[in-house]
C-alpha cells in the first residue's frame, strides 16, 4: 500500500508541479500513468490486507495466548529471568 501512495505522490508532482519540457517525454502523461498505477496498487494492497486480517480473525490466531496456559501462567511463562549476582568483576548466574 505504501508503494501505491508513493507512486501517486510522484505522479501528482510530475503531472501538476513540474513545468519542464523534455522533447522525447511528456511528463504530464508519465505523471498520469504513475497516478493510475499507484491507485491500483493501493486498492489491491488494501484488499489483500483486509483478506488476511479476516482470515486470521476467523482462525482466532491474531494476538492470542497459547491455549495450554492460563492468564497467570502466561505472564509467568514470559517473565524475565532472575538477575545475575556479581562480585564486581564479572557476572555469575544465580543458581536455582
Amino acid at each position: 500500500m505504501g508503494t501505491g501512495l508513493l507512486l501517486v505522490a510522484v505522479g501528482a508532482i510530475l503531472r501538476f508541479a513540474v513545468q519542464d519540457e523534455i522533447e522525447a517525454v511528456n511528463l504530464e502523461t508519465v505523471g498520469l500513468i504513475l497516478i493510475i498505477v499507484g491507485v491500483v496498487a493501493f486498492v489491491v494492497g488494501a484488499a489483500l490486507c483486509g483478506e488476511v486480517a479476516e482470515h486470521e480473525r476467523e482462525r482466532g490466531d491474531a494476538l492470542s495466548a497459547p491455549p495450554d496456559l492460563l492468564p497467570h501462567e502466561f505472564a509467568d511463562h514470559f517473565a524475565r529471568p532472575p538477575a545475575a549476582e556479581t562480585d564486581g568483576r564479572y557476572l555469575r548466574p544465580r543458581h536455582m
